[in-house]
């Protein structure tokens, strides 16, 4: 848990490692699983903020 530098909102933040990720199933999983949160706008449905790529790592930020 963290909290939103510009908001002060706390937030989750989901870190997926790149060395964890095997094969393409995984990649068409978290880009399904992006392009879902970045359109849906439901109470019950994490609210995507920001996603962020790294060179070892990529990182979701989601409110908490």
């Amino acid at each position: 848990m963290a909290e939103h530098i510009l908001t002060k909102e706390s937030v989750a933040i989901k870190i997926l490692e790149k060395a964890r990720i095997k094969d393409r199933k995984d990649i068409d999983r978290i880009s399904r699983e992006i392009k879902i949160l970045k359109k849906v706008r439901h109470p019950n449905v994490v609210q995507l903020y920001e996603v962020s790529l790294y060179k070892n790592s990529d990182s979701n930020l989601t409110d908490y």
